[in-house]
């Protein structure tokens, strides 16, 4: 199996080339170790399985991944996957993996005709980044993981209808959905109802999830607990589990009694048929 088709394949379909081959040389090098615990460096990364952890807390798995491409494929491929990576990680407003990944790209690839380019879309990250923390309509509530019941939350929005998402910084889907939201926001622009978002995120994602969020405009509540703490949350909208636990992302409608009226509420992207459940209770 080799990644220098470069040259024949380009686009989409290459990328999913790429993606496999770093898959399959991941499972290859933890296969080799797991014969021979003994081994110091994994094959294809040359750095111990303890580094690579490391590395993969601090930087992300998207660095990892970059590590075994850069050692084992051709520099024009390396140069075009890392590129690529930036600018999903651009697409995902992902701007602290966009800047780890950009000191290696620049540091390698000095000379490359994609720097211009993803120096602007960093660039354009840091000016809303910088915008949105003066926004007034973004609201953080603090120590999440101390909140025993949401009920704590939804009182506080007696007399209005509140649309809870549940989602994480780590969820493809949620950022997707996330994407729906001006549209969700001008329906309901100057109506009594309230947008709540509980991340779940460990805590040392702290920054990470507040600056997703200020980028991205995200005008509402926000929330953050951790996998641990946010179990009580789950079991208090979802008494019965009905296997719908820990589905991420998750709406819920409450009504403005603060009474849980819809549990499988609809997403941002189901659009009219959110907006008629919303209505039904304005």
């Amino acid at each position: 199996m080799s990644p220098n088709l470069e040259e024949q394949y380009h686009g989409l379909q290459y990328y999913k080339f790429i993606d496999r081959y770093i898959s399959y040389m991941q499972s290859k090098a933890l296969d080799q170790y797991l014969k021979d615990t003994t081994i110091s460096r994994l094959l294809f990364f040359n750095l111990s399985l303890d580094s690579i952890m490391r590395l993969a807390k601090v930087n992300g798995e998207n660095y990892v991944a970059w590590l075994s491409v850069k050692q084992n494929v051709s520099r024009a491929t390396a140069e075009r996957y890392l590129a690529q990576q930036i600018l999903n990680s651009y697409r995902y407003k992902d701007l602290k993996s966009m800047k780890i990944l950009m000191v290696d790209f620049e540091a390698y690839f000095a000379d490359s005709r994609y720097l211009p380019h993803l120096r602007t879309c960093i660039a354009k990250l840091d000016e809303k980044l910088m915008a949105n923390k003066r926004n007034a309509s973004i609201k953080f509530f603090n120590e999440g993981n101390h909140i025993k019941s949401i009920y704590e939350i939804i009182k506080r929005y007696r007399g209005k209808v509140v649309y809870l998402a549940i989602w994480g910084t780590w969820c493809g889907p949620c950022k997707v959905e996330l994407s729906y939201t001006s549209q969700l926001k001008d329906k309901f622009n100057n109506k009594d109802i309230v947008f709540i978002y509980l991340d779940m995120d460990d805590d040392d994602k702290e920054d990470e999830w507040r600056n997703f969020v200020w980028i991205s405009n995200l005008q509402g509540l926000h929330i953050r607990m951790n996998n641990e703490h946010i179990q009580r949350i789950w079991a208090e909208l979802l008494p019965t589990g009905d296997g719908l636990r820990g589905l991420y992302p998750s709406y819920f409608i409450f009504d403005k009694n603060g009474i849980l009226i819809k549990e499988k509420a609809k997403r941002p992207s189901d659009q009219q048929l959110l907006y008629t459940q919303l209505e039904k209770h304005l």
